[in-house]
């Protein structure tokens, strides 16, 4: 007859392997964890990023983590440092900046079977080069849909589908001014 210690530890272990078993179901057929590796998602979804705070006005700005200086430049010059978006003040970048890694996001992999995809959804694809190798994730948002065309007129983005000519809901202009300017681009 087994001991009652016995029991409890052969359940913990049970209890243990059922949660890790549902949990491994989950994320291949339900949901899966994603982290926004770039800062093309902003400035709604950070990818590696810099925090600073503008020393003029105290405004907190994040920047993306590729406008950080190379490990041989000491800072960068004039034109590539970002720039605090109230006060336009150039922000110093160093090397030893911390980087804040990418949000993390949660996919429902068959939301596309419960409805449509809508205009600016967050989407997860395969590298299109190799769908089959690597493990290179795109995370876009959606700003064609099914049937569209999309192109730029202007610096505003259209979308020419069933319905006509429509105009984007982001203007492109508007867009680059409200991220910054170079390759530094304070992502507020």
């Amino acid at each position: 007859m087994p001991e009652a210690g016995d029991r409890t530890i052969k359940e913990t272990i049970e209890s243990v392997l059922v949660a890790f078993i549902l949990a491994l179901t989950l994320r291949a057929f339900v949901v899966e964890a994603f982290i926004i590796p770039t800062g093309s998602m902003a400035p709604t979804l950070l990818g590696r990023h810099v925090r600073l705070t503008c020393p003029q006005c105290g405004y907190l700005l994040k920047v993306d983590g590729e406008a950080r200086p190379g490990p041989l430049e000491e800072a960068l010059p004039e034109h590539r440092r970002p720039r605090c978006p109230m006060c336009r003040m150039p922000q110093a970048l160093d090397g030893s900046t911390p980087l804040h890694s990418g949000d993390r996001i949660l996919v429902h992999k068959y939301a596309h079977l419960l409805r449509p995809p809508r205009r600016w959804d967050v989407v997860v694809f395969k590298n299109p080069q190799s769908p089959f190798g690597g493990s290179s994730n795109f995370i876009k948002r959606l700003t064609g849909l099914p049937g569209e065309s999309l192109f730029l007129h202007d610096g505003s983005g259209r979308a020419f589908g069933e319905f006509g000519i429509a105009q984007l809901a982001v203007d492109l202009v508007d867009l680059a001014l409200h991220l910054g300017e170079g390759s530094g681009q304070a992502l507020a």
